[in-house]
């Protein structure tokens, strides 16, 4: 496993996912479900901004056009994605 860049040994998982575990108000088999990604439900965007914050990270979560990620650009979509960019800058912001 690796949180922030650092890897975890077997006996620092377990001392991870406790450390985890307590910040968060679960327990310990909770964070390591939530970690392993194989549960039976996906956590709630609350838990994972729980889980961000007791790593000391921030939770961020973005929307990605699969045209412009799969590099099938088209100029109607770049142009699309150059407005909205330009939106997102905010005033006083051009090309």
């Amino acid at each position: 496993m690796e949180v922030n860049g650092d890897s975890l040994g077997q006996g620092d998982q377990a001392t991870h996912g406790y450390e985890v575990a307590e910040r968060i108000g679960t327990t310990q088999s909770a964070v390591a479900r939530l970690e392993s990604g194989s549960g039976k439900h996906s956590p709630s965007l609350a838990t994972l901004q729980k889980y961000a914050h007791a790593l000391g990270c921030c939770l961020e979560l973005r929307l990605v056009n699969e045209a412009i990620k799969a590099g099938d650009l088209t100029k109607h979509s770049t142009e699309r994605a150059k407005k909205t960019a330009r939106r997102s800058a905010g005033p006083g912001v051009s090309d």
